[in-house]
């Protein structure tokens, strides 16, 4: 895929502009940043070219938009090849309309209830009009399902396979917009706990799918959860021998586990100013960003192969994924239109070499 000029959706957000920076760092890509305040914009574009590699580069020009104005959006898809979605409060069906008029490509780092089913009523049309999209990017939700890919290259027979995420942030020293906590809050309300068991979906049930998981030596251990994942169902036809998969999840802090998650998943009432307060007020330290993965088989679970990926900097990992997915990208020669997941399209091997190459911490 030539790539010449990107444009970042919400390019002066946390995430955002964590991309940019490292896309600067790592390729000779051209950026276009947006924001729905010009002044913030034009303001982060001349921060982001100030520390460029290649200083006062102008690589990147920064714009007002407003995603959800078509006109306005489709102009400037016209002047790019592809576009990263790193904003919240985007009409996934506008965009979607956009991309396929412009017919450009996009890699997308949301983490959106609806945005999946909505993408698959496209999918035809991507692929009829050669849109490559690529959702559930960056490392969350994207990198568990990776991870296991990862591992099962080296053990094929493998019939069981866990992932274990924990996002420990400092949620105070990252402001957010008041959609991006609203859909943070949705995206809580509607969490599915189960694990795929002998060819079947099962609802959580026992001690064995909920673990105590020892991700660092500072951290300590933190209980994790079974969550579904957009991509695993794909997972688990691609790999008929896997009888056991669960991907869990640990929680945030005590009061927003115990008091704020409850209530969110029990009402349908906005409560993100409440999630907002118990993430900001009681998340302590230490803070990081933690996968792991394992794979073995049941006739020997002795031996089984693992391997972790950390940093301390929960944004700065995001943005080291997407740049290793643009990378692929990048040397992928012939382009697979219509809509695909990160965690089962990229190629593992050489996207964990390309996480460790750029500051990640991987073991194996």
């Amino acid at each position: 895929m030539t790539y010449q000029k990107l444009l970042i959706l919400g390019g002066t957000g946390n995430a955002g502009f964590s991309i940019a920076q490292k896309l600067l760092q790592e390729t000779n890509l051209s950026l276009i940043i947006s924001s729905r305040d010009a002044e913030k914009a034009h303001f982060t574009a001349g921060e982001l070219n100030a520390h460029s590699k290649d200083e006062w580069s102008y690589r990147v020009t920064g714009i007002q938009l407003e995603p959800n104005n078509q006109v306005e959006l489709k102009s400037v898809l016209n002047q790019v090849d592809a576009v990263i979605i790193a904003a919240s409060g985007i009409d996934t069906a506008k965009l979607a309309e956009a991309l396929i008029e412009t017919r450009k490509d996009c890699i997308d780092i949301r983490e959106n209830s609806d945005k999946q089913r909505i993408l698959q009523h496209y999918h035809s049309q991507f692929v009829e009009n050669n849109v490559f999209y690529l959702s559930e990017s960056g490392c969350f939700p994207g990198l568990p399902t990776l991870l296991i890919r990862y591992l099962l290259k080296q053990m094929p027979n493998a019939d069981h396979a866990i992932a274990n995420i924990s996002i420990q942030m400092d949620w105070k020293k990252h402001p957010f917009s008041k959609t991006t906590i609203e859909e943070f809050a949705e995206n809580l309300q509607y969490f599915q706990s189960k694990v795929w068991y002998k060819n079947h979906w099962k609802s959580v049930n026992n001690w064995r799918d909920v673990a105590k998981i020892k991700f660092d030596k500072n951290l300590g251990s933190k209980t994790c959860i079974p969550m579904v994942l957009p991509e695993t169902a794909t997972l688990v036809e691609n790999y008929p021998n896997l009888q056991y998969v669960n991907t869990r999840i640990a929680g945030f802090n005590p009061v927003v586990d115990y008091l704020i998650m409850p209530v969110l998943q029990w009402t349908t009432l906005p409560l993100s100013s409440a999630l907002e307060w118990g993430l900001k007020r009681f998340s302590k330290p230490p803070f990081g960003t933690y996968f792991q993965a394992e794979v073995s088989h049941s006739s020997d679970r002795r031996q089984t192969l693992k391997i972790s990926v950390n940093h301390l900097e929960g944004y700065e990992l995001t943005a080291i994924s997407t740049t290793a997915l643009i990378l692929q990208c990048l040397k992928t020669e012939q382009k697979t239109a219509g809509l695909h997941l990160q965690g089962l399209w990229a190629e593992p091997i050489n996207f964990i070499e390309q996480l460790k190459r750029m500051g990640a911490q991987v073991q194996i």
